[in-house]
């Protein structure tokens, strides 16, 4: 009988466990605070790391069509920007159209 019960709970809780760590930053950034911002249609979450000026974003809503690797790239730069105020180091921006990393340079 509890057999019965306990697949579709282990199932649900594996779920729910993924689900949550589809927003959290990746070890590099624990302990940081993030940040959400709108750029156009898409929503990221940016954490960034001012004493080793480094910066992740993590596109957030779901859009239908997803948009392409290189447009999407270009708004997480500008909500990089615009969060941290700083430029993004040239050629240090990579990623997909999930996740994105870079370098900041905060000589302004």
């Amino acid at each position: 009988m509890i057999a019965k019960y306990w697949k579709p709970f282990v199932i649900s809780l594996l779920i729910g466990v993924l689900l949550s760590a589809c927003t959290s930053a990746s070890l590099s950034m624990l302990g940081v605070e993030s940040v959400d911002v709108s750029i156009e249609n898409s929503q990221f979450r940016i954490w960034a790391d001012p004493g080793s000026g480094r910066v992740e974003a993590h596109r957030t809503s779901v859009e239908m069509p997803p948009p392409g690797r290189a447009e999407t790239l270009a708004r997480g730069l500008r909500a990089i920007e615009q969060v941290t105020g700083c430029a993004v180091r040239a050629g240090s921006l990579a990623g997909d159209q999930a996740i994105m990393t870079a370098e900041l340079d905060c000589r302004r």
